[in-house]
């Protein structure tokens, strides 16, 4: 099993050097959420990270103002211009968790996440990883958003991926862990051949 932490802002100055002693090997860093609001840790986050040795990978929270999709292209330009500037060796990555109060089944969130994944796929030439839970993903109708590497956040003792997937690539199995005494973080594994698709390949 190949071991990924994320970090974000919440994580101030984590001790890379002890994450890869853990037997870390991925790093995924927040980079954006939403429009105009970079992370402003992730250069801090990758440098620290990639000195210790890990592969780097990002990604973006995504949000939809007043439910207009077209907002989705302009945060994925962002989160490319992010992933493009650290020198990623993880594809980048679309977080869709941001649905509690909306209507996840709309139109409107529908077109957002499959115009983020065509404008990352263009400015790219990288088809993004998405992130999400099961409780969070109800865009069943959206087939082709299946090409997609998934990273399934699920904290229980079995994960099982949602339509349109048929398994997960990765899987987020804690909010809460600890690496060498310190935390809370989120853990993720992967098998080989999952971590392999979540690698930005020609």
């Amino acid at each position: 099993m190949v071991k990924i932490i994320d970090v974000s802002g919440y994580q101030h100055a984590p001790d890379w050097a002890a994450i890869a002693r853990e037997g870390y090997a991925a790093a995924i860093c927040k980079s954006g959420d939403g429009i105009g609001s970079p992370d402003r840790t992730l250069s801090a986050h990758v440098d620290g990270a990639r000195a210790a040795g890990l592969a780097i990978g990002t990604y973006h929270y995504l949000r939809i103002r007043h439910q207009r999709a077209q907002d989705a292209r302009a945060q994925a330009r962002e989160a490319c211009a992010a992933w493009l500037a650290q020198g990623c060796e993880l594809r980048p990555v679309v977080d869709v968790e941001s649905m509690g109060n909306e209507a996840a089944s709309t139109p409107e969130w529908s077109e957002a996440v499959v115009d983020f994944v065509n404008e990352v796929e263009a400015q790219t030439g990288h088809t993004p990883v998405i992130y999400t839970s099961r409780g969070e993903w109800r865009l069943t109708a959206v087939a082709t958003l299946g090409r997609c590497p998934l990273w399934l956040a699920c904290y229980g003792d079995v994960a099982t991926a949602p339509a349109p997937w048929h398994a997960y690539d990765a899987w987020q199995y804690t909010g809460e862990g600890k690496v060498a005494g310190v935390g809370p973080y989120d853990l993720s594994r992967a098998s080989d051949e999952g971590y392999a698709r979540l690698l930005a390949r020609p």
